[in-house]
């Protein structure tokens, strides 16, 4: 076999490769990372969209929720009115 021919046999191998294995996962490689793009745009479109739920979400909690040492502090300081009311009536019962 001439160097000619030896290098011949070696480019038919090569394309063979190419067409019987290279091709069909190039086309592979590229499918899946065009489903990995739209997989990540889903993801941050997903991610945006629950990040305007968790602000929206942080922003009406102190409407719809009282912490409860806010409650505590508040019926605390609605039990020593109560009381100061029921001195104060005791008194003007005592002046009668």
């Amino acid at each position: 076999m001439s160097a000619d021919s030896v290098l011949n046999v070696v480019i038919i191998v090569i394309a063979l490769f190419n067409v019987v294995v290279a091709g069909p996962l190039a086309i592979y490689l590229r499918s899946l990372t065009s489903d990995l793009r739209a997989l990540k745009e889903e993801l941050d479109r997903d991610m945006a969209r629950l990040d305007e739920q968790l602000q929206k979400f942080k922003d009406e909690v102190h409407v719809q929720y009282v912490r409860k040492t806010d409650y505590v502090n508040d019926i605390r300081e609605i039990k020593q009115m109560l009381k100061e009311l029921n001195a104060k009536l005791d008194r003007k019962a005592d002046r009668a």
